[in-house]
């Protein structure tokens, strides 16, 4: 199982409080810029520091798994990242194949900024895809809630009805 939390706009102390509640041994940040204007002790040399007085270690993965693509070609013609796209890169395969084998018996959480994994691509993009490969995610809420997302909430919008109605023969 690996976990999933966002820093949203929680102090450090609640947010370690969070990890600790948690267990969380290895937290993962996958933001692709390691930084917050508004909260700086969420920026990468801050939270390392926060994170390893805790006992907890810390490692960013954003350059690989983070979901805002440096390669233009990933992404859509209206500038948003191509999910579908980037989960198809050999990169990033790789490097969430290598995050599965060592996550095995260690608590590891995966770290973005938004507080609401549905609008963030560590479910978007992240979760979906360990889910596809069996592992189970759990998301950390902003509360200190659990839930478990399942490939169901992934489905494909359906296409537009249309307004005419089609006579069947």
């Amino acid at each position: 199982m690996i976990f999933s939390i966002g820093h949203s706009n929680h102090s450090i102390d609640d947010f370690l409080n969070l990890l600790e509640m948690h267990q969380i041994q290895l937290l993962v940040d996958v933001r692709s810029s390691p930084y917050c204007k508004y909260a700086t002790w969420f920026n990468k040399n801050n939270l390392i520091q926060k994170i390893e007085e805790k006992g907890m270690n810390y490692l960013y993965l954003g350059n690989k798994l983070g979901g805002f693509p440096q390669d233009t070609s990933y992404l859509k013609e209206d500038g948003k990242p191509d999910y579908k796209k980037m989960s198809q890169h050999k990169e990033y395969l790789e490097t969430l194949e290598w995050l599965i084998e060592e996550s095995q018996g260690i608590r590891t959480t995966i770290m973005c900024s938004e507080a609401e994994p549905q609008r963030c691509h560590r479910h978007m993009l992240i979760t979906k895809s360990l889910l596809e490969r069996g592992i189970e995610v759990t998301h950390i809420l902003a509360d200190g809630s659990l839930h478990k997302p399942n490939l169901d909430e992934f489905e494909e919008e359906p296409a537009q009805l249309s307004l005419f109605y089609e006579k069947r023969s």
